[in-house]
């Protein structure tokens, strides 16, 4: 004969295994199970029931994949591993930019030497000054020689520019008419023949 409280507890587990159980529904079957007096017809669910409640928390601890490897998450070996990432990457770090030979510091007047009085000068602190002289009189004469081409090439298009006008019949009419799009067109035919 079935008590009240063994067709409640059999009315639960037909709901627990359907998964349409609360919390508190699933606590309640839990307690039963772990409760001395279990009726003999429910025996057989008593240790599902302890699986679920122990079993399960211990799992957890050492939870493991399809393949039955350990998880890293669960063991705490995800942070060791992360650990033991970033120390390798600093070390490979240090070790690239404290371990390579970098080349000194360059010095373009490395190997360079004067001859005044027919001897050959090689100490830096004495040919030094007379390099830098050097330099800042080739510079001063580049720029001369840019200034010059410049006036050149302004003079050239100024003598151009007068050899139209004296030899073009045509620059009259192009200065008078008042047509934008004419004197455009005359200017182009004019000045790039």
């Amino acid at each position: 004969m079935q008590t009240n409280k063994q067709k409640h507890i059999e009315d639960l587990l037909e709901r627990f295994f359907d998964g349409q159980t609360s919390n508190a529904e699933e606590q309640e079957l839990y307690a039963f199970f772990n409760s001395p007096g279990v009726p003999e017809a429910l025996q057989s669910y008593q240790s599902v029931f302890a699986y679920f409640e122990t079993g399960i928390k211990e799992e957890f601890s050492g939870q493991t994949d399809e393949a039955g490897r350990t998880s890293l998450k669960s063991s705490g070996k995800f942070w060791l591993w992360i650990g033991t990432g970033v120390a390798v990457s600093l070390l490979f770090f240090l070790v690239y930019s404290l371990g390579f030979d970098r080349p000194a510091s360059f010095n373009p007047y490395e190997g360079s030497y004067i001859v005044r009085n027919g001897v050959r000068i090689t100490d830096m602190k004495e040919i030094l000054p007379e390099l830098e002289y050097s330099l800042r009189e080739v510079k001063l004469q580049q720029e001369e020689a840019e200034q010059i081409a410049r006036q050149v090439n302004r003079k050239e298009k100024l003598l151009r520019d007068r050899e139209i006008n004296a030899t073009n019949p045509y620059l009259k009419i192009l200065k008078e008419n008042p047509n934008k799009y004419f004197r455009q067109e005359m200017k182009w035919i004019l000045y790039n023949e």
